[in-house]
């Protein structure tokens, strides 16, 4: 009687961990982006009108790096001071049309 319930138990898992896969988003090609991808200097350009905007004109250090990764269809920019200190960098969420959608700065 236990093995029959293990193996009901494991058959059970397995049709739900299918399910779930045949259920997400990329199994039926949703997660597919259909806007054209933005260039790095494109995305370096969007963040610093959107600095300006909500900052005005700073006078920003010449040590940074700037890191952008992809999350999806949206941009990751990362900027960090050199040499890298506490709360010395801003985080730019980037959405695939070029809009800011989330901003972080550290403290």
């Amino acid at each position: 009687m236990k093995n029959i319930m293990k193996f009901y138990f494991r058959l059970l898992a397995i049709v739900g961990y299918a399910f779930i896969c045949a259920c997400s988003k990329d199994a039926y090609g949703d997660n597919k982006c259909i806007d054209p991808e933005l260039s790095r200097d494109e995305i370096i350009k969007i963040v610093e009108v959107e600095i300006e905007r909500r900052f005005g004109k700073i006078q920003r250090g010449a040590n940074y790096e700037i890191e952008i990764k992809r999350e999806g269809c949206e941009y990751i920019y990362i900027e960090r001071e050199i040499p890298h200190t506490p709360g010395g960098y801003s985080i730019f969420k980037i959405d695939s049309k070029g809009n800011v959608i989330d901003f972080f700065q550290g403290v």
